[in-house]
């Protein structure tokens, strides 16, 4: 027979296929009586998307999923009897499909229900069902009824997606890592691979920059504007958010690469400074410049060089801002000037700031920074601020040193250790391990270490040469 007209607002409104979706293929014509009260009657269906659905129809290539195979079962109500049943092919940019299906029923008329399902290969994406009227004779000629398919393919239970981060200004040539988190109806997240790994991912304007479509790092392009970056799931949820991107950032941070330089006493060196803005993009053009607050130790250049003078320590200071800008941005560092082939007593504490109620450890140090001289022997004295730094315990170092340890005035913020060695040690020397509990209001204090004694095993007597370090400390 042939098939009946595909309605011509159907048509306009969904494409492929999703203009009509009659059921089925037609397996004969003939209304006869078979026997024992059963008949042969023609049922058409009449599939029509709601708006939404059509919309997800209409865009399921882009995520992977198309629909090549729909299928349809006639079944009596309340029982599991199948009446009839038959599967399509759909073929790709196929705009419109018209099957009827021939049941055999029960008398001249009975009630049926339709069940459609339509997949993407193996994967299920939309299912409906509807009430039809089958009757002996009637060859499809009323009207087919009409069933509604809903999107039940991965994801179906999301109703929102949210991307992180949120709305930011980044710098041209930088970057970002964006995420998504599908959520369900109860604000529970929606993980499921199958849905999660078809989400899309673009820019408004490519000129801006670009994000891979299965999300990741957003990489800004060379010119300022407003790129928008969208995620799409296979239900069209979606999100965006706004990136502004400018030609660069004003400074924020001023940093040095590190907060401890150890160098002899005529040798330079020149300590890296990190200068960058709020979302850590780098800055290039900052305005810099360099203070030591004891030049007679150790001098600085206007580029950074370091120059250590005397044996002793000094606090170097750089100073970082916009260029035309009046406010400003500081960090510092601590040089510790040795004579040349002398040892140091110096502690593993490497940055003057620790946060407020924190477990600390410091290592205290006997540095015979390369000497033929072995270290025999030594008495030091360790002070802190009692209120800033509550000792915890103390271990023995990794040199396989064992001091001898007096803990009895910890309270008031002192250890006095004792090293005695024939044999002697060389090296980096790790004389005693200390734990703190930092205070949980912000301080300020150090931590100081003082030899009485440092001889060598050689019977040499080094405290003349060593120099002793004091840490300036803040709890912030």
């Amino acid at each position: 027979m042939p098939a009946r007209a595909v309605n011509s607002l159907l048509r306009r409104s969904i494409t492929p296929i999703v203009g009509v979706l009659a059921a089925a293929a037609a397996l004969s014509c003939s209304d006869s009586l078979l026997g024992g009260g059963r008949r042969l009657a023609r049922v058409l269906l009449q599939p029509q998307f709601t708006k939404q659905d059509a919309a997800i129809y209409s865009s399921l290539k882009s995520f992977g999923l198309s629909v090549t195979s729909l299928h349809v079962v006639l079944l009596r109500p309340s029982t599991t009897d199948t009446v009839a049943r038959t599967t399509v092919t759909v073929e790709e940019g196929q705009d419109e499909i018209v099957v009827s299906l021939d049941a055999t029923i029960r008398g001249s008329e009975e009630r049926l229900i339709a069940n459609l399902a339509m997949f993407s290969g193996s994967v299920l994406v939309f299912s409906g069902s509807v009430p039809v009227i089958a009757r002996v004779g009637d060859r499809g000629a009323t009207s087919a009824p009409v069933l509604v398919p809903v999107w039940v393919g991965p994801g179906n239970q999301a109703t929102r997606i949210v991307i992180s981060p949120r709305d930011q200004t980044l710098p041209v040539g930088g970057r970002v890592t964006f995420s998504a988190t599908a959520f369900d109806a109860s604000g529970s997240p929606v993980t499921d691979p199958e849905f999660v790994s078809r989400w899309r991912w673009n820019v408004n304007d490519a000129t801006l920059g670009s994000i891979p479509a299965s999300g990741g790092d957003f990489v800004a392009g060379t010119r300022a504007g407003v790129a928008i970056v969208t995620v799409f799931t296979p239900n069209l949820l979606r999100d965006t958010v706004r990136l502004t991107l400018v030609t660069q950032l004003p400074l924020s941070v001023v940093k040095f690469a590190r907060q401890l330089e150890v160098l002899n006493a005529g040798a330079t060196s020149a300590v890296p400074v990190i200068t960058t803005d709020a979302n850590g993009g780098a800055i290039t053009n900052a305005v810099m410049s360099y203070t030591s607050r004891t030049p007679s130790i150790a001098s600085v250049s206007g580029t950074g060089v370091i120059t250590g003078l005397a044996k002793g320590q000094a606090v170097i200071v750089v100073r970082g801002q916009d260029p035309g800008a009046t406010s400003f941005f500081e960090d510092s560092l601590l040089a510790v000037v040795a004579e040349p082939g002398a040892p140091a007593l110096i502690s593993s504490i490497d940055k003057f700031t620790f946060d407020a109620n924190a477990t600390i450890t410091v290592s205290v140090f006997a540095d015979m920074r390369g000497s033929t001289e072995r270290l025999g022997s030594t008495t030091v004295d360790l002070q802190w601020n009692p209120s800033q730094l509550l000792f915890q315990s103390s271990a023995n170092g990794g040199s396989g040193v064992i001091p001898t340890v007096n803990l009895t005035n910890v309270s008031t913020g002192n250890i006095t250790l004792a090293v005695a060695d024939v044999a002697g040690f060389g090296g980096r020397v790790e004389l005693l391990r200390i734990t703190f509990r930092t205070s949980t209001a912000p301080s300020t204090g150090s931590f100081a270490l003082s030899a009485r004694e440092f001889t060598a095993a050689s019977f040499a007597n080094l405290l003349g040469s060593l120099v002793q370090v004091t840490h300036p400390l803040s709890v912030r």
